[in-house]
């Protein structure tokens, strides 16, 4: 969640919403959506002078705060549910075990923060962890 402070930061700042808007993209563009990726490279070829709006800064703060990206979630490594769950991937629902191949092809350890609670959904249902852990 981000602070008033730091809204007012960014908006007051050109710049610093460029430099977030390019640190997103060099980091997070592949699990980023069309519209973020528009939204950021707005930010990023838009005029350098004007201000942006309270709601462009939430919106920025928000898209970087959904894909930061985790290597843990709870003290569980993100690599460990994912290797587990695709080891009994039978036993989710087809989109569910759909989803989790794909997530264990990637072959990445980190994952952005919006596919945790997919990720821990998928853990929970084939009971690798408690139900207190999935929230």
């Amino acid at each position: 969640m981000s602070s008033q402070y730091e809204i007012e930061q960014i908006q007051q700042s050109p710049i610093r919403a460029k430099i977030l808007a390019r640190h997103i993209l060099l980091r997070s563009r592949k699990w980023a959506t069309d519209w973020e990726i528009e939204f950021l490279e707005d930010r990023l070829n838009g005029s350098g002078e004007r201000e942006l709006t309270v709601p462009q800064v939430e919106k920025l703060l928000e898209i970087r705060d959904l894909l930061e990206l985790l290597t843990a979630h709870r003290g569980l490594s993100v690599r460990d549910m994912i290797v587990a769950c695709h080891e009994a991937r039978a036993d989710l629902s087809e989109g569910d075990e759909g989803w989790i191949r794909k997530l264990y092809e990637l072959g990445s350890e980190p994952i952005p923060r919006r596919l945790i609670r997919r990720l821990t959904h998928c853990a929970r249902a084939l009971a690798l962890i408690d139900a207190h852990m999935a929230a």
